[in-house]
């Protein structure tokens, strides 16, 4: 008889387990579905700003033509003739902030 209630007290303990287990691996469903959609945003998010800045390069591209580009090896002209760098003021302004970065600010429920 004793090792019946054992027995019975242990089925209880698994049981109480399992469910738990079970608890556990429907929250981490729910999370990582979550996540993958927060991914899947990100990724567009991304993908559209990248398609912006290919397009903007490609703009600048068309109408800097005539515009020589110093590859990686190479210095501008030194010397007597050599064109002088200007001393336009820089802009301070701070970079607008990218949708998804605002995005996710509200998501975190951040303001940085």
């Amino acid at each position: 008889m004793e090792r019946n209630e054992d027995l019975a007290r242990e089925n209880g303990r698994l049981d109480a387990e399992r469910e738990a287990a079970v608890r556990e691996r429907d929250a981490l469903a729910a999370r990582l579905a979550v996540d993958r959609d927060l991914a899947d945003r990100l990724d567009d998010a991304l993908q559209a700003d990248r398609d912006a800045l290919a397009a903007r390069v490609r703009d600048l591209e068309a109408h800097g033509a005539g515009t020589p580009v110093l590859g990686p090896q190479e210095a501008p002209p030194e010397g007597p003739g050599a064109p002088q760098p200007t001393s336009a003021t820089p802009d301070t302004s701070p970079p607008a902030p990218s949708r998804w970065a605002a995005w996710w600010r509200r998501l975190v429920g951040g303001n940085g």
